[in-house]
């Protein structure tokens, strides 16, 4: 890539579309991508900079981000409206250590890094 985020990336994730990913970085910004021609597309933010620790996409064909945060929230994102329709400030104690939707399903399951739960 010839442009640099300026923070370190804590999560990556394929998207449903084509060459673009979900990347997260540790300030807290989530970032859509395109890898073929190397161009951010959308920019969001975690409150207060809170570090992104896990991206999730919805595949049931709702236009659906969720992002993990080191505080143990979990954000949803609406991508087409590019705006969070969702915060559970405490979802898991001591950050979220994994976010999966599954596949085809509008269904979330989540990690805790340090209360040892699946939710």
């Amino acid at each position: 890539f010839e442009h640099g985020w300026r923070a370190a990336v804590t999560a990556f994730e394929q998207s449903p579309a084509l060459d673009v990913v979900g990347v997260g970085l540790a300030d807290g910004r989530l970032l859509l991508h395109n890898l073929k021609f190397d161009t951010t597309l959308l920019e969001l933010r975690h409150t207060h900079g809170d570090a992104v620790r896990c991206l999730a996409f919805r595949t049931d064909g709702q236009p659906w981000l969720v992002s993990g945060a080191a505080s143990g929230a979990l954000h949803v994102w609406h991508l087409e409206r590019r705006a969070r329709l969702s915060l559970e400030p405490c979802a898991h104690e001591g950050g979220v250590a994994s976010c999966h939707f599954l596949r085809g399903r509008p269904e979330l399951l989540t990690a805790g890094a340090a209360d040892n739960s699946l939710r």
